[in-house]
């Protein structure tokens, strides 16, 4: 195994390892209950779930996918779970596409997905979902209650305060949250104070490539800033409320630097990272040059994306 298992706290574990070939790190995460175990998101192959299987033992185990980008979804066939959960544009991702952006990777770096496969989810959602985790032992492989309700609103308002010990169960959220993808989703787990984010949130900032959520997907985050203590990017290290702050404060500038600029902006995209955001410019400054250029080529591309649906 090349990548880096961490523990968070409270049973909970990351696993983050190198995207070979195309630069940067995405990470996975485990929860370890008594009675069962959550995984969000399998990452890139089988092989990256090796570190997770001697923590999880015999437990049942559900896996969450924030989004269907490769880098999140291709190690499932790894730990036979008892079931998979995710948004259902999701679903119709993989559904559609999944097996041709497999070949696709397998053609281009094969050691990085080998003997990955797609796993469909089995379970679907619209707005929402909200399930129990057995926080006991378990006499079945069930996992605990999956109590399926498609959430109508995002008040988070009522969130439950806390660890998970002395409970019978633990409850995960799953909030659609379009922005970086259409399907993106992001697993609240409040009485961890838990965001497990995907690529809603990334340090130093996310890539956009539907602009036409930005400032719900903003709104969403800020939420988050008032109740999460720990947040767990698909890109960047585990944090806390200050990077959703600063995620919301480049989106929120991204937003207005685009209604200032020309009417053709996508043409000549010149709305520096330095002028819309200088705090987080500062922090790209102090990458490696690799790094620098490729993010300084996201906020580009978040630029051009933005302006050219106002």
């Amino acid at each position: 195994m090349e990548g880096t298992l961490r523990s968070v706290g409270d049973c909970l574990y990351t696993y983050t390892r190198p995207l070979t070939g195309y630069g940067g790190f995405v990470t996975g995460s485990l929860l370890v209950l008594p009675g069962s175990a959550l995984v969000v998101d399998t990452l890139c192959s089988p092989r990256d779930m090796e570190a997770f299987i001697p923590l999880i033992g015999e437990r049942p185990v559900t896996v969450v996918y924030t989004h269907a980008d490769w880098d999140h979804c291709l190690g499932t066939g790894g730990l036979n779970p008892v079931r998979v959960i995710a948004h259902e544009l999701t679903g119709k991702r993989l559904s559609e596409r999944g097996d041709d952006m497999l070949a696709e990777i397998e053609r281009d770096n094969p050691d990085l997905v080998s003997d990955a496969s797609i796993v469909l989810p089995g379970t679907t959602f619209q707005d929402g979902l909200t399930f129990e985790l057995m926080s006991g032992p378990s006499s079945s492989r069930d996992g605990g209650d999956l109590n399926e309700r498609d959430r109508e609103d995002n008040d988070r308002d009522d969130c439950v305060s806390g660890g998970p010990h002395g409970s019978d169960k633990v409850v995960v959220e799953l909030v659609h949250l379009p922005g970086h993808t259409e399907d993106s989703t992001v697993c609240w787990i409040p009485q961890l104070g838990v965001l497990i984010a995907g690529d809603v949130v990334e340090d130093p900032f996310p890539s956009v490539s539907e602009p036409l959520h930005t400032g719900l997907w903003a709104d969403g985050l800020e939420q988050w800033e008032r109740s999460a203590s720990t947040v767990i990017p698909g890109h960047g290290a585990v944090s806390g409320p200050e990077l959703l702050a600063r995620n919301v404060r480049y989106l929120r500038g991204l937003m207005g630097a685009a209604r200032r600029n020309t009417p053709y902006p996508w043409l000549t995209p010149d709305v520096s990272l330095e002028y819309l955001d200088p705090k987080t410019a500062q922090i790209v400054s102090k990458m490696p040059a690799s790094e620098q250029a490729f993010y300084r080529d996201v906020h580009k591309e978040n630029v051009r994306r933005v302006i050219s649906v106002l």
